[in-house]
């Protein structure tokens, strides 16, 4: 008798266990409010909003870079702009395009998950949008010719490059901070002081865990 107790109790403990597991993020699996918000709070994870550049200047999760699904060259820009060593947590405005949207990363070889209430269920579930923090860096952006410049003058001496930079964020301090997110799986946060001051420099270079050196997912 004390002997089933004790097996009954360890089968309790496994069903426990893989109930709960269950209820983590996987690829290609819906996730509610409180869990996407762990996701992109944590390392190596990239938010992305789907929707339209307009819905997105109306209200955003602060720190998601926007590609709108619907475009023809999503596919392209998807490729270009995310890399394939960070999970990609998508959202859109209710749920359906975040699913197409993951669906499509996921046949390009991206880990992705995504919001299934949408931007709507966030808001209505009390979560901060556009709630940029003074000093803070601001929500990552395309490159513009101007920022690929100052990136190649920046590191155009630094081991292990050359670097291709995806996406960039920055930040106003006495001149601008550009932290950038490269293919090869490397973070590079440059200083470019203000004019007359100096010219721009590499401040930190960060790998991203789960890359290789030939910028290849381990």
């Amino acid at each position: 008798m004390k002997y089933k107790l004790i097996v009954m109790s360890l089968l309790a403990s496994i069903f426990n266990f893989l109930g709960c597991a269950g209820e983590t993020a996987s690829d290609g699996q819906s996730v509610g409010v409180d869990e996407f918000e762990k996701l992109i709070t944590g390392k190596n994870v990239l938010c992305l909003d789907v929707r339209t550049a307009a819905e997105y200047e109306e209200g955003h999760i602060t720190g998601a870079l926007n590609i709108d699904v619907q475009r023809d060259d999503f596919d392209d820009l998807a490729e270009a702009l995310l890399p394939k060593d960070m999970l990609i947590a998508v959202y859109c405005r209710s749920g359906r395009r975040s699913k197409t949207a993951v669906s499509r990363l996921t046949a390009m070889g991206y880990r992705a998950t995504d919001l299934s209430t949408g931007f709507t269920g966030w808001t209505e579930a009390g979560k901060r949008a556009n709630m940029q923090l003074a000093g803070g860096y601001s929500d990552p952006r395309q490159l513009t010719g101007e920022d690929r410049q100052l990136f190649a003058r920046a590191t155009a001496d630094l081991a292990g490059g050359p670097y291709t930079p995806l996406f960039v964020r920055t930040q106003v301090v006495a001149g601008l901070n550009y932290a950038f997110v490269c293919r090869e799986g490397v973070n590079i946060t440059i200083y470019a002081p203000l004019p007359g001051q100096g010219e721009p420099r590499v401040t930190s270079t960060v790998r991203r865990s789960g890359q290789g050196n030939d910028g290849k997912a381990e």
